[in-house]
């Protein structure tokens, strides 16, 4: 089972979906259901209007292809569209983590320099 996202993780995700799918997602009230169910709403309608653009997005998000084809060639619709969110998500917080740990472990000189 998954662990629950951290407010900061969820936080973070809703801004970067809402600036790069176009959702409009409720204030205040964003949780991790909520989340998902909204981008798979979206994934579907771009999948049925706009393939290509998906295609693209999900390269620029850097989803695994094949888990994404798996997906689409076995799973029962609406449903896919909801594990196609999941890995969307998953793979941004794996980002935001990434991200995360690599600020904390930028070693700098005391004048800021980074050292090499």
């Amino acid at each position: 089972m998954q662990q629950p996202m951290l407010p900061q993780h969820l936080e973070a995700t809703g801004h970067w979906l809402s600036k790069n799918f176009g959702l409009s997602l409720p204030p205040n009230q964003l949780d991790e259901a909520t989340l998902v169910k909204i981008l798979a709403q979206r994934l579907e309608k771009l999948v049925n209007d706009d393939f290509e653009q998906f295609i693209q997005l999900l390269y620029r998000i850097d989803v695994p292809e094949i888990k994404v084809k798996e997906l689409l060639a076995t799973g029962e619709y609406p449903e896919v569209y909801y594990h196609i969110a999941r890995l969307i998500i998953d793979r941004q917080v794996q980002k935001f983590i990434s991200r995360q740990a690599n600020k904390n472990n930028n070693p700098q000189d005391d004048d800021g320099e980074e050292r090499w």
